[in-house]
This record gives structure tokens, C-alpha cells and sequence, in this order.
């Protein structure tokens, strides 16, 4: 209830801030609820992008404001049926001052019907997220470095999206992208498990077949 008291207050005190992130509650599917805090963000704009794309900072709707004026040149992917968010996002870390505020403003709720899990959606958006954010119109040119380090990022995620949905051939698929594009993406194990069992199943399979 007190959500836009908290946020306002850095604003007023230094009206240069542009950006006010908030912690909030997740519940999940089953109910249970845990406070996800919010770290304390970096002077630089550059540093709190590269963090927000290696989800070291998370941000969603509704614990969050910002400087109206920036939607003037951001705007969401029309044509994205998931992930639509992550480009704004990016965005405005990327041209905001911004500023963190480690206290609950919001209360999210995760559902296990939602369309960041429908396996069409996935396939349909697939990288085409990393385009979204590193939209030339939208960055300074010099953080373009960080295109490929967050395109196998991206792999990885899609990756563990169609794994978790059973669609093992498309999963494969997105974990081979992401070597090609850097091949410490091995190294990543909580996916190189997944992977590795996923193949596993794949042996186990054509063993009954025959």
C-alpha cells in the first residue's frame, strides 16, 4: 500500500534519478511466498545493463518507475508473445540514472500456466530477444560488446525453457547455438547436466526402439 511513497521518495530528495527499483514478494505456484531483495545499483549505466543481462539485478512490472519521457523512444515488441519485457528493461538501464530501494513494494505472483512457459511462445520469440535489445536505435554503440556474452545467455535460457517442457530436440538445438557462439557455455553446469541427461534419455530411447 505505501509502494509509491517508497519510490518517490529518492526522486524528490535528488530529482536527478530517473529510475527507482523496489524488492517485492514472489509467491509461487504452490503458494509459497519469499522476498526477492534489490542490490544496491552501480553509478555507471553500463555496469547496471551488463548486470541486469547476467540477472545479477531483476526488475519487473509493478515495483519500478520511471521517467515518463523514456517511452518516448522505448517501446515494446508488438510481435512478442513472451520475453516482451526484457528489451525495456534493458533499455532503460541503459539510459537511465537509476537507483535501487531494498524494501517490498510489490507482491508477484508466478503461475505455471503463464506464457513465458508456453513452448510455442518460446520457440516463436527464441533469439530474436537479443536483436530487441541490442537494437542500434535504441544503444550507444559501445555496448555492443556485450551482444555475444547475452546471446548465449539467451541460448541457455531457451535452452532450460524447452528442457523443462520436454521438447528435447529444440533443446538441443539452442545448447549447440550456444557453444558454437562461445564454447565456455560447457562450463555452465547446471545446463551441461540437463543436457547431458537429456542425451542419456535420447540412448535409452532408440535402445527400446530397437
Amino acid at each position: 500500500p505505501d509502494a509509491l511513497e517508497i519510490l518517490l521518495k529518492p526522486v524528490v530528495d535528488d530529482f536527478s534519478i530517473e529510475l527507482v527499483v523496489g524488492g517485492c514478494f514472489a509467491v509461487d505456484a504452490s503458494g509459497e511466498k519469499r522476498y526477492r531483495s534489490m542490490p544496491a545499483l552501480k553509478p555507471g549505466k553500463r555496469e547496471n545493463f551488463q548486470a541486469y543481462l547476467e540477472s545479477k539485478i531483476s526488475i519487473s512490472h509493478g515495483r519500478f518507475i520511471v521517467k515518463r519521457e523514456f517511452f518516448d523512444q522505448v517501446h515494446y515488441p508488438a510481435d512478442f508473445r513472451c520475453s516482451e519485457d526484457i528489451s525495456v528493461f534493458a533499455s532503460l538501464f541503459a539510459r537511465c540514472k537509476a537507483l535501487a530501494v531494498d524494501c517490498p513494494v510489490a507482491v508477484i505472483f508466478h503461475h505455471r500456466d503463464s506464457l513465458r512457459n508456453n513452448h510455442g511462445y518460446i520457440l516463436e520469440v527464441g533469439l530474436r530477444v537479443v536483436d530487441a535489445v541490442f537494437d542500434e536505435r535504441l544503444l550507444p554503440a559501445d555496448f555492443f560488446e556485450f551482444r555475444s556474452a547475452f546471446r548465449v545467455r539467451r541460448c541457455l535460457s531457451v535452452f532450460r525453457s524447452l528442457y523443462r517442457v520436454g521438447d528435447y530436440k529444440s533443446a538441443e538445438r539452442f545448447y549447440h547455438l550456444a557453444i558454437r557462439e562461445s564454447f565456455f557455455a560447457i562450463f555452465k553446469w547446471s545446463c551441461f547436466s540437463k543436457y547431458f541427461r537429456m542425451q542419456l534419455k535420447n540412448i535409452f530411447m532408440k535402445e527400446v526402439g530397437q
